[in-house]
């Protein structure tokens, strides 16, 4: 018992503190990271305290003035899209002729979405989803939506008049409310993570 106990801590601690620091990130400038090869487990290099230093002022920074930031974005958010809603009939199509050519890698992330077939519409259900992995379709989408008060069904999709929400916009906050919760994890975890993004593709489509 005291031997499998003996071995998890010696897991723990490795993966915790004997490998690197890693990614610290600079409050000073947001485009600089410091990158400190050393461990825990070895004790802080003097040369790098005013590094480490750094970590305790970004957690204490989102805590105290992000979480700012983020209220009030969301209120902003709330501001400026408060009028976009959708159109009450969960039929409704505005007939519009522009699409937006997709390539599903997530089908999931388009469910109740509509694309074009042929000459007809085609709604994405479950029983869908397997085979419409990988394939590139001419999707409706709200960007292009023609209706000229409201978003009609067949470009937004017909999830939210399946959970009985029209006033789409006021949903943009919890852009700001993301953000704020982000905050304060940042007091918790100082983590750096990186992600690859495809939104060249994107802006070719739009202009």
């Amino acid at each position: 018992m005291q031997s499998n106990a003996l071995h998890e801590h010696h897991l723990n601690n490795f993966k915790m503190t004997a490998v690197a620091r890693g990614a610290i990130f600079d409050p000073a400038d947001a485009s600089k990271y410091h990158i400190s090869m050393a461990s825990l487990e070895e004790g802080i290099p003097a040369e790098e305290m005013h590094q480490y230093a750094n970590i305790l002022v970004t957690a204490s920074y989102g805590r105290a003035i992000n979480t700012a930031k983020g209220g009030y974005i969301a209120k902003q958010l709330n501001a400026a899209f408060q009028c976009i809603r959708l159109d009450p009939d969960p039929n409704s199509d505005c007939r519009t002729d522009r699409l937006a050519r997709v390539t599903i890698v997530n089908p999931r992330d388009y469910l109740f979405r509509f694309y074009r077939e042929g000459n007809r519409l085609v709604e994405v259900l479950p029983d869908d989803l397997d085979a419409l992995k990988g394939r590139t379709v001419l999707m409706r989408t709200p960007l292009y939506c023609a209706h000229p008060d409201t978003i009609c069904s067949r470009c937004m999709g017909s999830m939210y008049h399946r959970m009985g929400v029209l006033q789409v916009g006021l949903l943009t906050n919890r852009v700001g409310t993301t953000m704020l919760n982000g905050a304060l994890k940042a007091f918790h975890s100082t983590e750096v993570k990186i992600s690859k993004t495809t939104i060249g593709s994107w802006v070719k489509e739009l202009r």
